[in-house]
């Protein structure tokens, strides 16, 4: 069981990760069904968490690295690691509001770092970029072990992209993060006796 009582579980079709993020209130530009066929066609992996049998939460790992509209957060990777590539890449940690403060962040955490360590022939460690400004998020991230990585000898860099706005117009984001590892080798060797 898991801290917060939620069930988690990995998503295993585009059509059943579209049905859990409707039910979670998610709403991307394109709409959930074309970003859902996009995450499979990434080949990227998802957790849910469900309480009651209603998704309450999600997180996406990306197991080949780093996004490529993310240059930064690899040219860090590859620079601080050039022995352990490519790096499993966590994004889109997302608790509904009225269900955060509640361990479901936590838990699919958990779940992903053991999804990450029982995938043949994955590197023991796992990344993650988060806002400078994200009160909830970063605090968990260091409970949980992960630790800044410099950039260009920098502890934050700022990315620089297009992103969509509320009426979904394409607009520029500049956002300051932390990118953020944590070697997972112990969690493995932990698990293992």
């Amino acid at each position: 069981m898991t801290r917060s009582g939620a069930e988690i579980s990995p998503v295993e079709s585009s059509e059943e990760l579209a049905q859990a993020w409707k039910e979670y209130g998610f709403d991307p530009p394109g709409g959930v069904d074309a970003w859902a066929e996009a995450v499979e066609a990434d080949r990227n992996g998802v957790l849910v968490a469900r309480l009651s049998a209603m998704a309450v939460g999600f997180v996406t790992v990306k197991w080949s690295g780093p996004s490529v509209r993310e240059p930064e957060v690899t040219e860090a990777l590859t620079t601080e690691f050039p022995d352990e590539q490519p790096i499993p890449t966590i994004y889109s940690l997302n608790v509904q509001q009225q269900h955060r403060r509640k361990g479901i962040g936590w838990d699919l955490m958990v779940a992903t770092e053991h999804a990450i360590i029982d995938r043949p022939g994955t590197v023991l460690r796992s990344a993650l970029s988060v806002q400078t400004n994200n009160k909830d998020a970063l605090p968990l991230y260091i409970s949980l072990g992960y630790q800044i990585v410099p950039y260009r000898g920098r502890k934050m860099v700022v990315l620089d992209r297009p992103e969509y706005d509320e009426q979904g117009q394409l607009v520029r984001s500049t956002k300051p993060v932390f990118i953020m590892t944590k070697d997972l080798s112990d969690l493995r060797k932990n698990r293992v006796k």
